[in-house]
């Protein structure tokens, strides 16, 4: 999905697809995917589409679409990830877009983005589809680390290795020195926990 070399495993309904190289039309490496406006125009957004390649889901399973795009003017894109997706508006400047889902079935699905309706040029760069939730993140120290649970609800973020809450000395039920390979992390909420010698 980064457009740097060729946009094999891309094809478009209704548009025509190019690679753009032009400085101002690439946000990250060498290129970035160009859709045309529309080559018959449909006032559905379905009426277009720049339909990439099929990726394999398992149901149940959390999966975070990220991609960044422009148009030649102010406009909504619809991504989709097979049954799951999510409009966005997209600006004439690069802008980042990130999309959460779980999916709903063990199968491969096509990485798709819909942009009928309106009649503009769209660029497309850095896609990445990886698994988990953007919203839930990790970051290593030397003596610990740190997980962030930025979502509605709590979550529970297995570690791959055992790690030990902080022992504190106070009435805190939280910091009281449990070692644990799992963390459970309220909403909003974040842990701090110590590496073991």
């Amino acid at each position: 999905g980064d457009f740097d070399a060729s946009i094999q495993g891309w094809s478009g309904v209704n548009v025509n697809l190019s690679r753009d190289t032009a400085a101002a039309n690439r946000l990250d490496g060498a290129g970035a995917l160009r859709a045309s406006g529309q080559l018959s125009y449909s006032s559905n957004i379905f009426g277009a589409q720049i339909v990439g390649p099929r990726v394999p889901v398992t149901k149940g399973k959390e999966y975070t679409l990220v991609f960044s795009a422009k148009a030649g003017k102010h406009r909504d894109v619809k991504a989709s990830v097979g049954g799951a997706s999510g409009k966005f508006a997209i600006p004439d400047r690069w802008a980042r877009r990130v999309m959460t889902f779980t999916a709903d079935t063990t199968a491969s699905q096509t990485v798709s983005f819909l942009v009928g309706r309106d009649d503009t040029p769209v660029w497309i760069d850095s896609v990445y589809l990886f698994e988990g939730n953007a919203d839930i993140f990790r970051r290593d120290f030397d003596g610990g680390i740190v997980v962030v649970n930025a979502t509605e609800r709590a979550r529970t973020v297995d570690l791959g290795e055992t790690f030990q809450r902080i022992q504190g000395t106070g009435q805190d039920p939280i910091n009281n020195g449990q070692r644990l390979r799992s963390v459970t992390i309220d909403p909003w909420d974040a842990a701090i926990l110590v590496r073991i010698p």
